[in-house]
């Protein structure tokens, strides 16, 4: 850009020298001219006068009135080499202006270029940047996400196994009424850790609660055939210390009524609350 300017004014320059020469030039001619035709007249005048010099003064005055003329043409002259001139020296002046105002343009131009330049040059630094610091903070939530879901997930699986740690315990029970009698104490004992539904929807009755033992049978059948004589003391001894038992231990004859409170000695620490006989116990 700055080569083709400075070859525009060059151009200009070299524009301006030939015209300011051609000027120079036609003025020089001119004044030859004007020189030439000063002189001819003149000589003219001598020549005439020498050989018309009978006439005297009338014949000199056509020449004398001729001579103003002559001076109007250089004057007129003069005056016409000097408007060329200043109009030439405007011509150059616009000029130079013209180039000028091409000059402040490039200039803008070229720092608008510039600024577009720092523009783009801050854009791509910021925008990686940016692209940087949105990937960081991505990872950074999806780390803490992550984390927070596997806590969560360590903490259901933590909780499931101490359940069914709790449920097996339970279950270890040698009757349905242990199990729920176990059910019930473990309850109790992590109540921070078990929920409070835990084993409530067990009936024991359904999975062979009110099942009748056969082992707890055949023991009441040798304590019987054992000791004959003491058949009722057994039978109320039986019925008071296993409560569970009355509801078969009733169709054995000489046992007490199902209904019946404990009785004797054997009585003192069995209670009458839920059942409690062999298979009951835990």
């Amino acid at each position: 850009m700055s080569a083709r300017v400075t070859f525009q004014r060059l151009l200009c320059i070299l524009r301006g020298a030939v015209l300011m020469a051609l000027l120079l030039a036609g003025g020089f001619v001119l004044t030859a001219v004007q020189e030439a035709l000063a002189r001819a007249p003149a000589t003219n005048h001598t020549v005439h006068h020498k050989s018309h010099e009978p006439m005297g003064r009338n014949a000199a005055a056509p020449q004398q009135a001729s001579a103003p003329s002559q001076a109007d043409m250089l004057a007129r002259e003069r005056l016409d080499f000097d408007k060329a001139k200043t109009a030439f020296d405007q011509s150059i002046e616009n000029q130079k202006m013209e180039l000028e105002r091409k000059k402040l343009a490039n200039d803008n131009a070229r720092i608008d270029l510039d600024e577009s330049k720092n523009w783009w040059a801050a854009a791509s630094t910021i925008v990686p940047l940016l692209g940087v610091l949105a990937t960081l903070a991505f990872s950074i939530y999806s780390f803490r996400k992550q984390q927070a879901m596997q806590i969560e997930s360590q903490n259901e699986t933590a909780r499931l196994n101490f359940e069914i740690k709790a449920a097996e315990i339970a279950f270890e029970g040698k009757s349905a009424y242990a199990v729920e009698n176990r059910g019930r104490a473990l309850r109790q004992i992590f109540s921070d850790r078990l929920r409070t539904d835990f084993l409530t929807n067990f009936n024991p009755d359904e999975f062979g609660g009110d099942a009748e033992p056969a082992t707890q049978k055949m023991t009441l059948l040798d304590l019987l055939a054992k000791y004959p004589n003491q058949r009722t003391e057994i039978l109320t001894n039986w019925s008071n210390l296993f409560p569970g038992d009355r509801s078969w231990l009733a169709r054995v004859p000489g046992a007490p009524p199902r209904s019946a409170p404990p009785q004797g000695p054997a009585a003192q620490g069995s209670g009458t609350g839920a059942p409690q006989g062999p298979g009951a116990q835990p």
